[in-house]
């Protein structure tokens, strides 16, 4: 499993191995959309069509999120965050199911874990599959639409996911 730190400052900028990226709300490329969303109404049919159609896990699943989100959420004082990840066309290529929440004096944006997950990873569509070239980019823009945070750690996230 690898985990994936990210700082950012007040100034919403978020430093990933001393790169410097700005955060802003919804971002549009010539390839994909991305936004996020603390509501999951709103993304109830991407995440429908990706366990539908396309590659996840038992813990990505509605199952599993929903009675997360609804019961342990609250507990550990967590917020749902949902980024969506939509090809030109508007078909959902990823989800990552995320949540944010402060521990000590730090605001941290991470899986919807808590604790309880085996492994974390996105929803994805079966034919996403962007270089690593490609996928840099797309994390770069990730960054950008996250709210503000100090720490966005990513952790039991498996190094591919077939």
């Amino acid at each position: 499993m690898q985990q994936l730190t990210v700082r950012a400052s007040n100034s919403r900028a978020l430093t990933l191995n001393g790169w410097i990226y700005r955060v802003a709300g919804t971002s549009v490329s010539q390839r994909w959309t991305i936004a996020t969303t603390d509501r999951v109404d709103s993304i109830q049919h991407d995440w429908d069509a990706l366990v539908k159609a396309g590659r996840s896990t038992p813990f990505q699943t509605q199952a599993w999120l929903r009675p997360w989100y609804r019961i342990v959420a609250p507990y550990v004082g967590a917020t749902p965050l949902f980024v969506t990840v939509k090809d030109a066309v508007g078909a959902p290529q990823m989800l990552l199911p995320l949540c944010v929440r402060r521990q000590g004096m730090l605001r941290v944006i991470e899986f919807a874990d808590g604790g309880l997950s085996d492994y974390n990873a996105p929803l994805l569509s079966r034919d996403f599959a962007p270089s690593a070239a490609e996928m840099r980019d797309l994390w770069r823009e990730i960054l950008r639409v996250l709210p503000p945070a100090d720490i966005v750690r990513l952790e039991k996230a498996p190094a591919s996911f077939a």
